[in-house]
């Protein structure tokens, strides 16, 4: 290459471009502290223009060439770990998606509950189109400083009727606990849906009927399964 040719080479050489899809799946990263990447072929299909809906396998090389460019341009970061490979969003990538949090260090503890609230996510949000939801990062920064004493829930849905807390429950805890736990849910929310394995439906409901003195309804499902 001549200097010429270098010269006049564009200044904006070798910077990835970022455009809205890039933003929201930043974004989305952002909120949920982490994301597997077979979830994140959900967001990222999910996102595409409306009409384009990825086959399976064009879904997961879109997948990751799509964290391959945010991870050469710095906006994420690739983590290994519990055999899987997970998304976290630096400090670049936040301030992209106009996000104010400081950036996670994963814990292999706990990333089985990232992964599963980021899955409810989905699927409220599917079922609910059009419903906000506010990820526990955003709830903890309303809360912080203010010297309450409130619940950090998972998430939270806003409907017309009012705001629903949202709250994965991947393993039981000793009941006694759940007494205090309803009592510092937030006063804001109508109701508390509970998501939690199959097994534990029965024993959650039960928990929390005998827990629960007034305040938000309490309604317990079963974690849906992976989304595809």
């Amino acid at each position: 290459m001549t200097a010429a040719s270098t010269r006049r080479r564009r200044s904006d050489a070798g910077v990835v471009a970022v455009t809205e899809r890039d933003v929201r799946a930043l974004g989305f990263v952002g909120e949920q502290y982490a994301v597997r990447d077979d979830l994140l072929e959900v967001v990222l299909a999910r996102l595409a223009p409306a009409g384009l809906v990825p086959a399976a396998e064009l879904s997961r090389r879109t997948a990751r060439g799509w964290l391959d460019r945010m991870t050469r341009a710095g906006y994420l970061s690739r983590q290994r770990l519990l055999g899987r490979t997970w998304a976290v969003a630096t400090e670049r990538g936040l301030r992209v998606a106009g996000l104010p949090y400081e950036p996670w260090q994963p814990n292999a503890w706990q990333l089985a509950h990232r992964h599963a609230v980021a899955v409810v996510r989905l699927a409220l949000e599917a079922a609910h189109p059009g419903v906000a939801w506010t990820g526990e990062r955003a709830i903890r920064s309303h809360w912080h400083g203010s010297g309450a004493r409130v619940r950090y829930a998972d998430g939270a849905l806003a409907f017309r009727t009012g705001r629903v807390g949202v709250e994965v429950e991947l393993s039981r805890k000793a009941a006694g606990r759940y007494e205090s736990i309803v009592r510092d849910v937030d006063t804001s929310f109508a109701e508390v849906w509970w998501f939690t394995p199959p097994g534990d439906v029965a024993w959650l409901r039960q928990v929390l009927a005998a827990a629960s003195r007034g305040g938000p309804v309490h309604r317990v499902a079963e974690l849906p399964g992976e989304l595809t």
